[in-house]
This record gives C-alpha cells, sequence and structure tokens, in this order.
C-alpha cells in the first residue's frame, strides 16, 4: 500500500443512502478520492455538518454533491496510509490515554476523537464530503446526518461501544 491509497472505515450501523444507486456510488466515491488526495482524508457520511465556511468550492458530480465540510461522527470515511500515519499526533489525541487511564473509557475517547476532527477540519480548510445533498431517510437524524452513507439506527444494531475494550487495541493500528 503506498502513502496516497485509501483505506475505509465504516462504523458497523451505516447503510448506502437510499438515492444513490450502488452503481453510481462507485463513481461518487472514486471522485472524492480524487478531491481529496491532497488532504488524505475523505468523508463519506457524518453528523453536525458545517460546509458554510467553504461555499463555493462545491460541485456536483453524477447528482452527487461534493463539498468541504467540518464534521463531527465520521461513521464513514476514507484516509490514505499517509494521513493514517499522522492524523493521530494531529489531533492531539495523547489526552485520550490519560482518559482512559483515568476510567472513562472508551466512549468518552471516541466523543473526543469526533470533536477533535471536527476542530482539524475547521483548521484545514474543510474535508472533502462526498453526497452532501443526502440526509439520512430516518426521522430522527434527517436534518443532523448526511452523506452517502447514514447510520441506520433502525436495522442495524451498533456492537460499538457496548462492551469496555483497551484504548491501546483500539489505536494499535497507528
Amino acid at each position: 500500500m503506498d502513502d496516497d491509497d485509501f483505506a475505509f472505515i465504516f462504523e458497523d450501523d451505516i447503510a448506502l443512502h437510499e438515492d444513490l444507486a450502488p452503481e453510481n456510488a462507485t463513481e461518487a466515491i472514486l471522485h472524492g478520492m480524487e478531491l481529496a488526495r491532497a488532504d488524505g482524508l475523505l468523508y463519506l457520511g457524518a453528523c453536525d455538518f458545517d460546509c458554510a465556511p467553504w461555499r463555493g468550492a462545491d460541485h456536483w458530480v453524477g447528482g452527487v454533491r461534493f463539498e468541504k465540510c467540518a464534521s463531527h461522527c465520521t461513521h464513514a470515511m476514507a484516509i490514505t496510509k499517509g494521513k493514517a500515519a499522522t492524523l493521530m499526533q494531529e489531533l492531539h489525541v495523547s489526552v485520550l490515554t490519560e482518559l482512559y487511564v483515568h476510567g472513562d473509557g472508551v466512549r468518552k475517547a471516541a466523543f473526543i476523537i469526533d470533536q477533535q476532527l471536527k476542530m482539524y477540519s475547521q483548521h484545514h480548510n474543510g474535508t472533502w464530503t462526498v453526497g452532501t445533498n443526502f440526509f439520512s431517510p430516518q426521522d430522527e437524524w434527517r436534518m443532523f446526518a448526511f452523506g452517502a452513507f447514514y447510520q441506520d439506527k433502525l436495522t442495524a444494531h451498533s456492537t460499538i461501544l457496548t462492551r469496555r475494550r483497551s484504548l491501546r487495541t483500539l489505536l494499535a493500528w497507528g
């Protein structure tokens, strides 16, 4: 794997948006990867988004809108090997070890990573996001979650953070 090759990270409760046909999703993701190659980070689905500061950088391809945004709860993303090697340091996550050691556990650590990803995007001219015209089809999340992938809270029952795991295990690949 080269430094500019992407790997994908998905939470266990995501679904492809119903308005994005699978054959168009591949094209959209590949286009998003080209947009994000220099940054090394691409959001495929997120929550609590702010794209306003980067309006004008957006464009459409095949019915899919691409925008630079700052978001957290990035439940679907792609990251290059090169960015994966540096992102944790760029997020200043040394605080995570302190949180885990003092008993706040993985849930609090995950929340802090979410918040730091949003701040990272705000300070790095936004993060390219695939499908900002697709909002969650589930009423509860309709105006909060967007992207080519959404968290399917109705049919997919997440196992994320339902049991305590070592933070060291979660971050071992980095």
